[in-house]
């Protein structure tokens, strides 16, 4: 073959090869630059994984039909951030996003906000199972939180050293971005609640007694758990103080499940006997630590107990949530009696 014919199928090949390339990289530009990656009208929510890599995730878009191909997202990337690996999170790409819109998102991590619920009159188990559940977070282990929150300096308001989580954390929605630890909530939460009692406790009924404000907190975790009528917080309040100075066992129902680790609707004759420290038919006094995360009424509540010498309630069967209050276990059992005719 004459090397005048080589050189032209090397100029024929290289030609070709120049073409390929600019109507590949032209492709990428009209997805860059000109088409929506979804339908007018639309939106599409995107979940970027912690960890994922480039070439999985472009291959997920390409699947979910977000790009017509996977190296359009990866070279679109790799042009505007060489060094920058995927920010986790959940992404949402509406009608007026490009390809490049796209890839400054997740190179800047701008997530849509989710939320997490702490729930009034959750324990912190319950809580753990929510924060568990989906991998929206990385979760931290309990040692590492206590440890946290031993050093915010809200921990101080508490008057002890924080050896369980439960009960000092405020009951609220807290927004977050997919990927970050749960601590970030945990230790917002935290100091929610601790600010609360220290402007709660600044103003409290010096009369009800308290030590410190970790046993107000104690007292408003009962409440949380044994009532579901907020107009009557500060009545159990008082019941379950009258009855300490009175130095009788405050007999908490939801104190004992608490100790034995269960979510039940009653308490058995044979969970009255199990000695747990959080048995206050057994053990008088407060239980060692709050039993839910009580709210911001229960804590007011605890801290302003109604003024009357109440040591018993019973359930009204004839209002919805509320109860009867007794001075005597004479008046009590006759208050249990009239509700059962």
């Amino acid at each position: 073959m004459k090397v005048t014919t080589l050189f032209r199928i090397s100029i024929f090949a290289m030609l070709f090869a120049a073409l390929t390339t600019v109507l590949y990289v032209f492709n990428i530009y009209v997805e860059v630059a000109v088409k929506h990656l979804v339908s007018p009208g639309m939106s599409r929510q995107i979940l970027v994984e912690r960890g994922v890599k480039l070439r999985k995730f472009s291959n997920q878009l390409h699947l979910k039909g977000i790009v017509s191909s996977p190296m359009h997202f990866t070279v679109a990337y790799i042009s505007q951030h060489p060094s920058k690996t995927l920010q986790a999170g959940l992404y949402l790409v509406s009608d007026k996003d490009t390809l490049l819109d796209l890839v400054e998102m997740v190179a800047k991590g701008r997530s849509i906000m989710e939320s997490q619920a702490i729930i009034e009159g959750w324990d912190w188990r319950q809580l753990q199972r929510s924060l568990r559940q989906e991998k929206r977070f990385r979760i931290s282990g309990e040692r590492d939180v206590l440890a946290r929150l031993n050093r915010e300096a809200t921990a101080s308001i508490w008057g002890v050293k924080l050896n369980h989580v439960e009960g000092l954390l405020m009951p609220d929605t807290y927004k977050f971005r997919r990927g970050v630890s749960d601590m970030e909530i945990i230790v917002d939460a935290f100091n929610r609640q601790s600010n609360f009692m220290r402007e709660q406790w600044q103003n409290r009924d010096k009369l009800a007694g308290y030590r410190t404000p970790y046993e107000a907190l104690i007292v408003a975790s009962l409440i949380e758990k044994e009532s579901r009528y907020p107009n009557e917080y500060s009545k159990i309040a008082a019941v379950i103080l009258n009855r300490i100075k009175k130095k009788m066992p405050i007999q908490i129902d939801a104190s004992i499940l608490y100790g034995l680790g269960r979510h039940q609707s009653r308490v058995t004759y044979r969970d009255l006997k199990k000695d747990t420290l959080y048995n206050t038919y057994l053990h008088r006094g407060l239980p060692p630590t709050p039993i839910s995360m009580p709210s911001k009424r229960a804590i007011h509540a605890a801290l302003h107990p109604y003024k009357f010498d109440a040591l018993f309630y019973v359930l009204d069967s004839t209002k919805k949530n509320q109860h009867i209050f007794t001075n005597n276990f004479e008046s009590h059992l006759k208050a249990k009696y009239n509700n059962k005719k």
